[in-house]
C-alpha cells in the first residue's frame, strides 16, 4: 500500500470506528463499477444472543433491528464522507432482501468482510472476527 493508500485508509478507519464500528476492512471489487467494497462490522452483545435457546427471542429480534440500523447509518455517513473529497461511494444495506424466492441480497457482505480481512468464513457460515467471534453484523460500502 502506497503513502496516499495507508493515508485514505486511516482515515477511513478512524471515520467509521468513530460512529461506533468494530471493524473495518478495504477490498478490491470490481462489480457496480467501483473498484473497491469497504466492509464494516459492529459487535453484537454476548448477552443477548447467550440467551438463545431453541430460536431467537424478542430482545435479540430488537437487538438484530438496532444493529442494522447502526450499520446502515454508519455507511450512509462514511458513504457522504467519501462523496465529499470527490469520489462516488454506495451504501449498501445491512439487510435487504432483493430477491425473495432465491433469498439473495445486492451482495454478499459475508464475501466482502471475509475479502477484506475483517474475518474467515467458519463453520457456522459466519464470519469469524479473531477478537469477536462470529458476534458481529456486517455491511458495506463500494466506492471508486
Amino acid at each position: 500500500m502506497d503513502d496516499c493508500s495507508d493515508k485514505n485508509y486511516q482515515e477511513l478507519k478512524k471515520f467509521v470506528t468513530g460512529l461506533g464500528a468494530a471493524a473495518f476492512g478495504v477490498c478490491s471489487f470490481e462489480q457496480g463499477g467501483m473498484g473497491f467494497a469497504i466492509s464494516i462490522a459492529i459487535r453484537l452483545s454476548r448477552k443477548v444472543l447467550d440467551e438463545i435457546i431453541d430460536r431467537p427471542t424478542r430482545l435479540y429480534f430488537y437487538h438484530y433491528r438496532q444493529a442494522n440500523n447502526l450499520l446502515d447509518h454508519i455507511t450512509m455517513r462514511l458513504s457522504n464522507f467519501i462523496q465529499e473529497k470527490g469520489f462516488d461511494a454506495v451504501p449498501i444495506p445491512a439487510s435487504v432482501i432483493v430477491d425473495w424466492e432465491k433469498q439473495t441480497a445486492h451482495l454478499s457482505h459475508k464475501n466482502i468482510a471475509e475479502l477484506s480481512g475483517i474475518g474467515w468464513l467458519g463453520r457456522s457460515n459466519l464470519i469469524v472476527h479473531p477478537e469477536y467471534g462470529s458476534q458481529i453484523r456486517l455491511a458495506t460500502v463500494l466506492t471508486e
